[in-house]
């Protein structure tokens, strides 16, 4: 399963998250991710929030890309960062959610566990015990290894190995590299901020994989699959 992480890289603008949406299922994403905060909140300094508020998504706006996404037939979903959104996704109608490896409002990850709904949950290196001991978690929550450093250097990537609930792989390094290692090893989910080009007029491009990126760790995925058999 391959996420493909919108991010910033839209720059606030809907006709070119929509077109990420579709370049993303013509590539071979999975699934479709964007970012449900309130920047007031989420920003800790002003140059955040100069950064985060053209991508501050209204309720409105979520919905309809969700429901773009299952008009070209593919998933989208959300980080959420408050109970609010968690409100907004349960009229909209998702499927799971996404918790940052950063969140530590656990008012919002007890309503993300109260939807009963897949969780993919972020864990900073690795460690497993978002919302107290993952034992005690849904069975439908999976977590990803995550180093939360943007972008993240290879050398301080350290990958686990990919079993119980630890089954995926966070990625915010330069390339594909690291994501093909992990799903060499096993990782289910692979999740990669996305852009349509390599270009420094988006924020997030230095870390993100580009269309044709995509198309090769979907093709790469597949051969790990039959591999694996």
């Amino acid at each position: 399963m391959i996420v493909a992480e919108c991010g910033v890289n839209w720059n606030g603008k809907f006709v070119l998250a929509t077109q990420m949406i579709f370049m993303a299922k013509r590539c071979g994403a999975s699934l479709v991710k964007f970012q449900l905060f309130d920047c007031q909140k989420l920003a800790r300094t002003q140059e955040q929030f100069d950064a985060l508020k053209p991508c501050q998504l209204t309720n409105e706006q979520a919905e309809s890309l969700f429901q773009f996404g299952q008009a070209v037939g593919i998933e989208v979903f959300f980080s959420v960062f408050d109970s609010l959104r968690v409100e907004w996704c349960e009229k909209i109608g998702v499927k799971r959610y996404k918790l940052a490896a950063t969140m530590a409002d656990y008012e919002t990850i007890e309503a993300v566990r109260a939807t009963n709904k897949p969780v993919i949950a972020s864990t900073v290196a690795g460690d497993a015990t978002m919302a107290g001991d993952a034992r005690h978690l849904p069975m439908s929550w999976k977590f990803l290894y995550c180093v939360p450093e943007y972008p993240t250097p290879l050398r301080r990537i350290q990958l686990p190995h990919f079993v119980d609930a630890m089954v995926g792989f966070s990625d915010h390094t330069v390339g594909l590299d690291a994501s093909m290692i992990a799903l060499a090893r096993g990782a289910e989910i692979i999740e990669k901020h996305f852009v349509l080009e390599h270009d420094a007029k988006y924020p997030e491009e230095s870390f993100s994989m580009s269309p044709e990126e995509l198309r090769h760790l979907a093709n790469w995925e597949q051969m790990c699959a039959a591999v694996s058999k």
